[in-house]
């Protein structure tokens, strides 16, 4: 079922701008984008209802921005190991607009920019193909979003000219497609729509932090030589079956909680109950992971946590994809905030959404993490010891998410903050 959909069962309708500003269309296509539902946003715009211009295919590098936290935290220090992928044959293209191309660009950097762009959207998608060539045109202004600075609805580009027209505040959207952005306006509506679709299926929202909240990483350079002789000779017992170039780990003949990434330059360590705890979570919750580490790193760590990406899909929203430098905000996750539980290890990082965190002790296993916070007692590893899967701090905190759900549903249905 569609966001449409359920708006038409809905009593009270999601606010609007005005009859025409907002976009249907458009909200089911964000929607099945969010549910990895290829099939549907093909067939949305098989049918001439919105159109997508091309993006960006550089480098997977163009990923990573150089920048450091407010803890200086390792997620943020992963571009010196991105590599380059080689990309298709792109001699099938034969598309002489260069309408959509940014100043400068001759044709055929337009034709990659194009194959990049299709390389990326559902299939059956088609670009325009002609200069002038728009959908639904007739509807626009106001634009309900943007991809690459073209309007979804009517193809044309955003302007920059000078306006005494009132600023309309956006959202950037780019963990959903590259270069995406909507409406405030447009955001709201969304928003209240994926509210009745999640809690039509009696879930709530669930915003998980990485670092020290569902792991602990450290670079190579940071673990010394009686740390590594600890993790190797207790955790690590690699085979062909499961050691590779990019992740190391095995114990006692299962996948182990401690993984060598050697394409990133170290060691990440999940927290114990981390995998039990997302499965069970995922029953009650639909959830996002959202980091202030660089979009390589958030990537790889959600793949640790969810090697099936079955749990967060395509909703990891990394620091380059949130509206703010150094703080989070719910304003980039689709989904009302009354109905949003969030796991951090870090409360300044929230300051417009305190009401709805639950604030996690911090993960310490590695010794650099210690000396990070300048925690005088020693890590986790120092001793070698772990955190307990039975009793832990993920084994409360999912009998917490699980009473918040109960009153939810049974008890201060409509608010969170009421039962966190």
């Amino acid at each position: 079922m569609t966001l449409d959909e359920l708006q038409s069962q809905s009593q009270s309708p999601a606010p609007s701008p005005s009859p025409s500003s907002s976009s249907d269309d458009f909200a089911a296509l964000l929607d099945a984008e969010l549910l990895g539902d290829r099939q549907l946003s093909a067939e949305l715009l098989k049918n001439g209802d919105l159109v997508l211009p091309e993006q960006d295919d550089g480098d997977n590098s163009s990923d990573l921005e150089e920048g450091t936290s407010e803890n200086g935290s390792v997620e943020e220090d992963a571009d010196s190991v991105v590599e380059s992928e080689d990309h298709a044959d792109d001699n099938h293209l034969d598309v002489e607009s260069d309408m959509l191309a940014p100043e400068g660009l001759s044709s055929d950097d337009n034709r990659k920019r194009r194959r990049g762009a299709e390389a990326e959207l559902p299939a059956g998608l088609e670009l325009p193909s002609a200069p002038g060539e728009m959908v639904n045109s007739n509807k626009c202004p106001p634009h309900p979003g943007f991809i690459w600075d073209v309007c979804i609805r009517c193809g044309k580009r955003k302007s920059t000219a000078p306006s005494n027209d009132p600023v309309i505040d956006r959202v950037g959207l780019r963990y959903i497609h590259e270069g995406l952005e909507v409406s405030e306006l447009e955001a709201a509506r969304v928003r209240n729509a994926e509210l009745r679709r999640v809690t039509g299926k009696q879930k709530l929202l669930l915003v998980v932090d990485l670092d020290h909240t569902m792991l602990n990483s450290a670079r190579f350079s940071e673990v010394p030589a009686e740390e590594r002789i600890y993790l190797s000779t207790t955790y690590l017992r690699p085979n062909s079956t499961n050691c590779s170039a990019a992740t190391v780990g095995q114990q006692h003949g299962r996948v182990s909680s401690l993984h060598q990434l050697t394409k990133l330059g170290m060691w990440t360590k999940l927290r114990p109950f981390a995998h039990k705890f997302l499965e069970e979570a995922s029953k009650l919750y639909e959830m996002y992971v959202y980091t202030m580490g660089e979009k390589i790193y958030a990537q790889a760590m959600a793949e640790l946590l969810d090697p099936t990406g079955q749990l967060f899909g395509g909703r990891i929203i990394s620091q380059t994809d949130s509206t703010k430098r150094h703080t989070k905000d719910l304003d980039v996750v689709l989904g009302a905030e009354s109905a949003v539980v969030i796991l951090d290890d870090t409360e300044a990082v929230w300051p417009n959404h305190r009401s709805n965190l639950i604030l996690m002790e911090r993960y310490h296993f590695f010794t650099s993490s210690c000396h990070q916070f300048r925690v005088r007692a020693p890590s986790l590893a120092q001793m070698h010891r772990d955190e307990c899967e039975i009793d832990g701090t993920l084994a409360t905190t999912l009998k917490t998410l699980q009473a918040i759900h109960h009153e939810f549903f049974n008890g201060h249905k409509g608010k969170v903050r009421n039962a966190v």
